[in-house]
């Protein structure tokens, strides 16, 4: 683990704002300023009740996703009842909170957050509001209290939380910037919401607790030269310190690529469906080097992808037999946190044409127990048409750099 550095940044959060607008510094100063219930049960406001969802409520998530959605919600663990179930049975595994018209007492909405102890992990999901309750219900604010209860409840199980936030529209990601989140991401063309086939870019918005980026941050990361600017507006964002960059060594001719190739054409790979509608792959190579992922079928996206690659040559090797396996099996995304300290093998990953979607601090545990920065690299098919994509200021800062590494 990381020696806290130099500078107080635990003072830094709380009294100082990142340039663009004054907005939480993280989960510390959201909780410093959010002046909500302090009860853990249900509670009231005005006009809208919010309490914890139980397994007698699960239907009750069920139908919003249904109702929402137009039947094509496309994640179908959160229409599964059993799965559900076993999420509301236990608190540590996170809360849902259902927001209900009190005029009409009627659930109409809800905002979930779920704990992945083992990575440390939180995710938000699920902010909805049925269309009969849009004005009728203060999604805000049970939103906000929702967020408040979650951090408190898991600040010594999880180190940051994230969402995937949509960007047809921007109030959702306004919502994600008050409770101390920042975009860090866009992933293009990611999910399909309403059936068909119109794609929709996704912005990743991610909180932190002070000692997360502080302590427990490896403080020093390494990067290609062509990624100074995507890491100094992150830096910028979270107070974060200068990092390394440098331009490696590494020459990709003929004898380099032909081994690549001939790794390539002597890699296993296996396909093995799961529950909720999901497959799993495996790639593999004769000396030990590994590629996983899973793929959501809905809507073709490939994610929470891990690779381990012996050399520079054994990774181009993947590379290639990813790309064949993306087309052979109609894969329309891809994702990747590549862990921001080889820069050899991020050269590989540009050579390839792997664009870059964004930066993430304090996201991969590491060896020596620390976690590691990530940037977030992946393959998309379809054009993304810039003129439907909505984003606050921060994102459309995001966005106009990133736009270069977007093929």
């Amino acid at each position: 683990m990381q020696a806290q550095i130099g500078v107080n940044k635990t003072q830094l959060i709380t009294s100082s704002q990142p340039k663009g607008g004054a907005l939480p510094l993280g989960i510390k100063n959201f909780l410093s300023i959010y002046s909500g219930s302090k009860k853990s049960s249900s509670f009231k406001y005005e006009n809208t009740g919010v309490k914890w969802a139980t397994p007698t409520d699960i239907h009750e998530i069920i139908k919003l996703h249904e109702t929402v959605y137009e039947g094509n919600y496309p994640y179908h663990e959160m229409l599964d009842s059993n799965y559900l179930t076993n999420f509301t049975s236990d608190i540590n595994n996170g809360v849902a909170g259902l927001y209900s018209s009190i005029e009409h007492n009627k659930v109409g909405g809800c905002g979930i957050m779920m704990v992945d102890s083992e990575s440390r992990s939180g995710y938000m999901r699920g902010l909805m509001i049925d269309p009969k309750y849009l004005g009728v219900i203060d999604a805000k604010k049970g939103a906000l209290e929702t967020v408040r209860f979650g951090y408190e409840k898991y600040a010594e199980q999880v180190d940051r939380w994230y969402t995937e936030t949509r960007t047809a529209h921007n109030k959702a990601q306004f919502l994600m910037e008050c409770i101390g989140c920042r975009p860090c991401a866009i992933f293009p063309n990611k999910d399909i919401f309403f059936g068909g086939d119109e794609r929709e870019c996704d912005i990743l918005d991610v909180s932190y607790f002070d000692e997360t980026l502080y302590i427990k941050r490896n403080q020093k990361p390494e990067l290609l030269w062509e990624f100074e600017s995507l890491y100094n507006l992150i830096a910028d964002r979270y107070l974060l310190p200068s990092c390394r960059f440098d331009e490696p060594y590494i020459k990709f001719d003929f004898d380099f690529m032909n081994e690549a190739q001939n790794i390539s054409e002597n890699i296993s790979v296996t396909k093995k469906g799961k529950e909720f509608n999901v497959d799993h792959y495996e790639l593999k190579t004769e000396k030990g080097s590994s590629m996983t992922f899973i793929t959501t079928k809905t809507i073709d996206c490939a994610e929470k992808t891990e690779i381990i690659a012996k050399s520079p040559e054994e990774l181009a090797g993947l590379l290639i037999k990813f790309e064949e396996v993306m087309e052979e099996n109609n894969i329309e995304y891809f994702e990747y946190y590549l862990p921001a300290t080889n820069t050899v093998f991020q050269k590989i990953f540009m050579e390839f044409n792997f664009s870059v979607y964004g930066y993430v601090p304090a996201w991969s545990k590491n060896d020596n127990g620390s976690l590691d920065d990530c940037i977030i690299v992946g393959k998309y098919k379809k054009d993304i048409e810039f003129e439907k994509i909505n984003l606050t200021k921060h994102g459309k800062e995001l966005l106009d750099i990133v736009k270069i590494f977007l093929y």
